[in-house]
């Protein structure tokens, strides 16, 4: 999919802005599954920014989670491509790396150093350049089946916290009750860097003022290695290799899996699909590697390189991640904001445990971007 990206040329993208009839300005904002939970929302954060700049109109487009990347590349094919668009943070990476996206350092009516949390901005820079606003952050935790905790012989108590620590837990598992401990994906959208960063082992080095693959240390290897033998033995689920981040919720909601890794706004999605396991289910502090940080995904907001109206298109971008549109949105679902710049162990517990799920730790979470 990549070279088919490169091939079009995604520098040469022309964005949406435009002039209607001479008098009203038109930007075209992609999102990634709001609707219809969040339309209101969203309806209500367009029309603000269309007051405060007059003759402007936002044309929002809703896109489902599992076809951005097609969609954005057949737009952009087009000439059609939108002026701000909502990526997670791995496909961000992605098109950022073939310059999709425009830099924005100059163009924010801000600092976005001084506005967001760093660990959720560091990930939007690229050679000191913002290439991206961080929107909304979901620090990871364990979503916990208690009673196929227990057919196991574990319990919040007993049940690891860190990586290496399931991992030696899973075979007894599997040998007392026949189903799965946990999962991860490591093929399609595979953990594996992630998990690497969480334990201290950096899988790339620098070389000419480039990083460049660093994965034959034997540390590295030794890593790899376990995880793999973790799959070969059977203690992990087949889908960890075939399927990507979607195979641990449905397994979890099937009763299939015991434990699984994730956003605590996944907890409402298994409520609606399987109540049964839902009211089984208590939520715990995510799973961590030796530095003892959890994992915090970052949904982003980027403006495409070509838009004809840069500069408003970062305002929107900018409007949309600000505080106050933030809050309100965190209060609706179990994520946190990333502007602030800083958050208390209060609010970490909150977000990482206690918004929604049935039952959640009283222990505060940790989290990777507090500074």
């Amino acid at each position: 999919m990549l070279g088919v990206i490169g091939a079009m040329g995604l520098g040469a993208i022309g964005g949406c802005g435009m002039e209607d009839g001479g008098t009203q300005t038109r930007l075209e904002l992609w999102t990634l599954a709001l609707r219809p939970r969040f339309t209101k929302y969203m309806e209500g954060q367009i029309a603000a920014f269309e007051r405060a700049h007059a003759g402007v109109r936002v044309d929002w487009v809703d896109v489902p989670y599992d076809a951005l990347e097609r969609k954005l590349i057949a737009a952009a094919a087009a000439g059609r491509a939108p002026d701000v668009v909502n990526m997670a943070d791995l496909n961000f990476a992605r098109f950022a790396a073939l310059g999709a996206f425009a830099d924005i350092t100059e163009k924010t009516p801000g600092s976005a150093r001084e506005r967001y949390v760093p660990g959720a901005l560091g990930m939007c820079l690229i050679g000191g350049r913002v290439m991206a606003l961080p929107w909304y952050v979901n620090p990871q935790a364990r979503i916990v089946n208690a009673e196929l905790l227990e057919r196991g012989g574990l319990d919040a108590a007993t049940l690891a916290g860190d990586w290496r620590g399931l991992i030696a837990q899973a075979p007894e598992f599997k040998r007392r009750t026949g189903e799965y401990l946990f999962s991860q994906p490591l093929g399609e959208e595979s953990q594996i860097p992630i998990m690497m960063l969480g334990e201290g082992l950096v899988p790339l080095r620098e070389e000419g003022g480039r990083l460049v693959a660093d994965l034959m240390r034997e540390e590295i290897v030794e890593y790899v290695r376990r995880w793999v033998g973790a799959y070969r033995e059977g203690w992990l689920p087949r889908e960890a290799a075939t399927k990507g981040h979607a195979h641990l919720t449905e397994l979890y909601q099937e009763g299939r899996l015991a434990v699984i890794n994730t956003g605590p706004n996944f907890v409402e999605r298994i409520r609606d699909v399987s109540p049964r396991v839902f009211g089984r289910t208590m939520v715990l502090r995510g799973a961590v590697g030796e530095l003892g940080r959890v994992h915090m995904p970052v949904m982003v907001l980027a403006v495409v390189s070509q838009s004809r109206q840069m500069e408003l298109a970062a305002k929107l971008a900018w409007h949309l991640t600000g505080p106050e549109a933030e809050l309100a949105l965190s209060k609706m679902v179990a994520v946190m904001p990333s502007a602030g710049r800083r958050w208390s162990a209060e609010s970490c517990a909150r977000a990482a445990a206690c918004n929604g799920p049935p039952r959640c730790t009283s222990r505060a979470t940790r989290c990777a971007s507090s500074t």
